[in-house]
């Protein structure tokens, strides 16, 4: 599969969300910066610009003959650090209209990159490092986990209001998972386990997904925010800067 294709494959996967939502959207609208945005979007009262980036690497196993584990994670967050800097690019004109600007980060050729919100925190904030107080007495206070190297935008690119992971989901895969929960037990032979399992997912398994975003908010106090009540789906998930602005945690509903 070319760059192309999985560029827009990722568009298309956005498109479906914003329709599935409901969403007023332009693709590719002339705002007047001679650049090209990805999509606007009209929600909730708010005009949110997006730039969707589709991962285009073979992430974990980009380098032959390497384990996972041996990797960096600098290495392991390149893909992630490279998108986002490549959307900022394209949205950094607009950075004084007053609208929420978002990177939005889709896999749709399911390549090993790590998605997890906390990881892509990382890429946004620098590599993980975890902190403690120590006391007079040896002993170690709260652990907090905060960035270190390697992170851009909490000073290159301030005007960024979120980075959002596009995600979807299989019904059938979901089905699988609870198929196994259910019966594993009964089984002491895998063979035996793989192979009900696939006779019943034949009959069984639902067809289609759902896509849903994994909306990370930025630390930037200079960024317009991205209001609460849009991309707020019954799977979105919502994350944020602590009350301290030290990490990223998961916000509540």
């Amino acid at each position: 599969m070319n760059g192309m294709d999985v560029s827009r494959r990722g568009e298309q996967l956005f498109e479906r969300y914003l329709n599935e939502r409901g969403y007023r959207w332009e693709p590719h609208p002339d705002l007047g910066i001679g650049k090209r945005p990805d999509y606007l979007v009209d929600a909730a009262g708010a005009r949110i610009v997006c730039e969707v980036k589709s991962f285009n690497s073979d992430g974990l196993f980009s380098a032959p003959g390497l384990k996972i584990g041996s990797r960096s994670m600098d290495a392991v967050l390149a893909p992630h650090r490279d998108d986002i800097k490549k959307a900022a690019s394209q949205l950094k004109r607009l950075k004084d209209r007053g609208w929420p600007l978002m990177v939005v980060l889709s896999n749709p050729a399911g390549y090993a990159v790590p998605t997890d919100p906390s990881l892509v925190a990382a890429a946004m904030y620098g590599d993980p490092i975890l902190t403690a107080p120590a006391f007079d007495d040896g002993s170690l206070g709260e652990f907090t986990m905060s960035g270190g190297q390697n992170g851009r935008l909490r000073i290159h690119h301030t005007y960024i209001s979120a980075v959002a992971v596009l995600r979807q989901t299989s019904h059938a895969a979901e089905w699988a998972r609870r198929w196994i929960a259910e019966n594993h037990e009964r089984y002491s032979d895998p063979e035996c386990l793989v192979a009900d399992l696939l006779a019943a997912e034949k009959i069984q398994a639902p067809d289609g997904g759902d896509v849903f975003l994994d909306v990370i908010e930025t630390m930037s106090e200079s960024a317009t925010p991205l209001p609460r009540d849009v991309f707020d789906g019954p799977r979105d998930r919502r994350f944020g800067p602590n009350a301290s602005r030290t990490a990223i945690v998961e916000l509540a509903d």
